[in-house]
């Protein structure tokens, strides 16, 4: 299982790219989880790329799930990585 969506939320400085899976191992367990985004960065610069949003870990079969927040920099001021 795999999805991607994709969205062009600012033509000249971001480029929004988020992705689900899913993974199932040997013991019958799925887990479904899903990628950060992938935000490319002053394209018309120095280009760079960071990642930010919630990601999220789950499986049915067991009921263990887990969630991580990657914070992106703001556009104005801030610091890079928080």
């Amino acid at each position: 299982m795999c999805h991607t969506k994709a969205a062009l939320c600012n033509p000249v400085k971001l480029l929004k790219i988020n992705f689900t899976h899913a993974l199932r191992l040997i013991h019958g367990e799925q887990y479904v989880f899903t990628l950060p985004c992938a935000y490319a960065r002053s394209i018309l610069t120095v280009p760079w790329v960071e990642l930010g949003g919630k990601v999220s870990i789950s499986c049915a079969q067991s009921g263990y799930s887990s969630s991580v927040t990657f914070h992106t920099k703001p556009f104005y001021g801030g610091k890079v990585h928080r």
